[in-house]
């Protein structure tokens, strides 16, 4: 059998992304997430919200060195795994999503849809990842000529993070 030169398909990103948040009080049964939850009146769409760099999630993992006596290698484990979010997002109009939303001090869920039609209903079956992080201070950005007012906002993680989590109906 020879080697396939095929190149695999990709989705492109405009449109295909979903972000939600919600107070974790809005979650009855967290970390279960179902259909209703996702879609109820607390859990709110910001993915528009969001400046094109405004979700910034990141992750980083620490390597366990484990150095052996004469050994000319040197070994290592996964260590700990480190998470932080931080938000960029527009403000200044009566139909602010976020600036509202994010209250300093309370707790959130945000739930995260990537490679599906952002405007497709939530269905069973959808893969999300689930962050829960506590916010922080706003902080108003500088202004700029020819430029809209935004916010930076940063959230700490309180639980370790889900990831490609599938929903259920119930």
């Amino acid at each position: 059998m020879g080697i396939s030169l095929t190149t695999p398909g990709a989705v492109g990103t405009d449109g295909n992304l979903l972000i939600l948040a919600a107070p974790k009080t809005a979650f009855a049964n967290y970390p279960k997430v179902i259909v209703t939850d996702l879609s109820a009146a607390a859990t709110k769409d910001i993915t528009y919200s969001l400046t094109t760099s405004g979700f910034n999630n990141g992750i980083s993992e620490e390597s366990v060195t484990d150095e052996r006596l004469t050994l000319a290698a040197v070994l290592a484990q996964p260590g700990r795994v480190t998470e932080t979010l931080e938000l960029q997002y527009v403000y200044g109009t009566a139909g602010d999503v976020c600036d509202p939303l994010f209250v300093k001090g309370l707790d959130f869920v945000f739930a995260v849809r990537r490679a599906v039609p952002h405007d497709q209903p939530i269905a069973a079956g959808d893969k999300f990842d689930f962050l829960v992080a506590k916010s922080g201070v706003k902080r108003p950005d500088p202004e700029a000529a020819n430029a809209k007012f935004t916010k930076t906002q940063a959230f700490y993680p309180q639980a370790a993070s889900q990831r490609d989590i599938v929903i259920t109906a119930a």
